[in-house]
């Protein structure tokens, strides 16, 4: 064997121990996270959300709301209290990469809009709820977190994370994206406050 390939062998074990220790310590969701965020703030990668076409609305479906939630301090609320506004809802996880992605940028859209007639629920999937509401004060995020208590909706439900819907003030889904996607844009701004 010559130095080079030695030189070769050595480097490639060190890249897979790195990668062993990380994945070991759980170190590799945030790592992961923070490279993918990365991506989206230099505009190297931009997922798409496809905005419905002015008019459209009607054509979407009605999503029930008599909803279950718990918030982060255990107040178990109902998601009709907030009929008749705009809901921003985005189903994550701590162990999700691209939702701790996108993180930084959702916390920017809601301190932007919370003036604004728009209730956004963050609603954590993680099965130990104290890992998100530690996630969110450690990173002093401003948005209020949420689990599910009840009643959850098919129409709500989706086996991908990140997932956010927006229902306008008539209960009507009117964007459904899944996957990561950068939301503090003017286009996307304008999207909600034209659903008041």
């Amino acid at each position: 064997m010559n130095k080079n390939t030695r030189k070769e062998l050595l480097r490639w074990a060190l890249i897979a121990l790195i990668a062993l220790v990380l994945y070991l310590t759980g170190l590799h969701v945030p790592v992961i996270g923070f490279l993918q965020r990365g991506l989206l703030a230099t505009g190297l990668i931009r997922p798409a959300v496809e905005l419905p076409v002015n008019g459209s609305h009607t054509t979407f479906p009605q999503v029930n709301l008599d909803i279950q939630l718990e918030s982060a301090d255990g107040q178990v609320l109902n998601m009709k209290q907030f009929q008749g506004k705009v809901l921003f809802i985005n189903l994550w996880a701590t162990w999700c990469p691209p939702c701790l992605a996108e993180m930084p940028n959702l916390n920017h859209l809601y301190n932007d809009l919370s003036d604004e007639d728009i209730q956004f629920l963050m609603i954590a999937t993680d099965q130990d709820f104290s890992k998100a509401t530690d996630f969110v004060h450690q990173k002093g995020y401003h948005f209020p977190i949420y689990r599910i208590h009840h009643d959850w909706p098919k129409a709500l439900d989706s086996s991908t994370l990140p997932t956010t819907f927006v229902i306008d003030k008539q209960g009507r889904i009117v964007l459904d994206h899944r996957g990561m996607a950068q939301y503090n844009t003017k286009k996307f701004k304008a999207f909600l406050l034209g659903l008041n």
